[in-house]
């Protein structure tokens, strides 16, 4: 209530027209306030929607984030079991490469026996 307001209660005699004042500076005040919990009310509930907004659109990123990372997660998987499928395929194979150079080591030592073999009756013909 402002100072005017308040010296006209101070009156012991408040007449008509100091009463129509006063309930005109009332009413005022009150539409002022009224205009300015409206604003208030107005601002909170458009600050709410935003928080909201961000808050849903967070959880949004999240849940694709999460989405996204366990496909690559499962994409990585299936990727190194045909890797190691692979490689168990290709050890397989290898067993046998392991088998002819066993093979190949025992040629090269007959080969090079017949080979010391040739030289002896070569080097007995010739001397």
């Amino acid at each position: 209530m402002d100072l005017e307001n308040k010296e006209i209660l101070n009156e012991t005699n408040l007449d008509a027209y100091s009463l129509k004042i006063l309930l005109q500076n009332l009413e005022n005040d009150t539409l002022k306030t009224s205009e300015n919990l409206t604003n208030l009310l107005t601002n909170a509930q458009t600050s709410l929607t935003n928080a909201s907004k961000i808050a849903v659109n967070s959880m949004q990123v999240y849940r694709d984030a999460t989405e996204n990372s366990c496909k690559e997660v499962e994409n990585s998987i299936t990727i190194v079991q045909e890797f190691v499928t692979k490689c168990q395929l290709l050890n397989d194979e290898l067993k046998a490469v392991d088998s002819l150079a066993f093979e190949v080591k025992k040629i090269r030592k007959t080969l090079t026996l017949l080979e010391n073999a040739t030289n002896k009756i070569v080097k007995s013909f010739e001397g």
